[in-house]
């Protein structure tokens, strides 16, 4: 099972060269994107926006040493765990975490990060995503309802900032709140870019807000087991 990292990790996503590819690597879990050197100032500038908007950082250019590619070190990585025989699954899940645990280290020597761990988790909060929760009912009937949902969907994940957007109704047919939104934030941020964006001021004033006037919306941040086993 995934659990969160106890050291900070940052997610680069390089050779970002439009604000589509941009918004996709922040949707993925990239915590800054490295931009295409061959950029025009137009579109850097365009990527920049979105990027600061939803708090993330902007690399303008990768520099020599303080980035490692790791394709070539994953692939031998790989090969060696495929060579090996084991004896059951619980004895290759522990080879692998070996093998992980090893390279790990190498990067961490390679970019002196090593014994760093605890000045870095005193000076890098981290971050954590936020759950945007509507609950609400409509005007309209129930075909209609989930058609200006469905609508949503598509067009609310596409703004970045965005992890993911679901749509829901009522298991029970006389909930106080038959219908809800679900949108992840890649962190709090985004709250404010999202709210002012215009793809989402256009659907909320041209589809949601004519026909769900009665609503709750709140900005929640999840607690989970990491933190409890903090």
């Amino acid at each position: 099972m995934a659990r969160r990292a106890r050291n900070p990790v940052s997610l680069l996503a390089t050779n970002i060269h439009d604000s589509e590819q941009a918004t996709v690597a922040i949707r993925l879990g990239c915590n800054a994107l490295v931009l295409d050197e061959a950029l025009s100032d137009t579109t850097a500038g365009e990527i920049r926006t979105i990027a600061v908007s939803c708090g993330f950082y902007v690399i303008e250019k990768e520099h020599s040493g303080s980035l490692i590619h790791i394709d070539d070190e994953l692939e031998s990585v790989t090969l060696d765990a495929a060579g090996r025989v084991f004896s059951s699954w619980r004895s290759m899940d522990a080879s692998v975490a070996e093998l992980a645990a090893n390279f790990v280290r190498d990067v961490f020597n390679q970019t002196g990060a090593t014994g760093q761990g605890a000045d870095a988790l005193e000076n890098c909060g981290p971050w954590r995503p936020v759950e945007h929760l509507i609950v609400y009912n409509t005007t309209a009937d129930d075909k209609t309802s989930a058609e200006m949902a469905a609508v949503g969907r598509r067009v609310l994940d596409r703004i970045p900032g965005v992890r993911a957007t679901w749509s829901g109704r009522a298991v029970k047919s006389d909930a106080n709140y038959r219908w809800c939104w679900l949108i992840r934030f890649a962190q709090a941020a985004v709250i404010d870019s999202y709210r002012d964006h215009p793809d989402h001021v256009a659907y909320a004033d041209n589809h949601f807000r004519p026909i769900a006037g009665d609503r709750i919306s709140i900005d929640y941040e999840l607690i989970g087991p990491e933190e409890d086993d903090a």
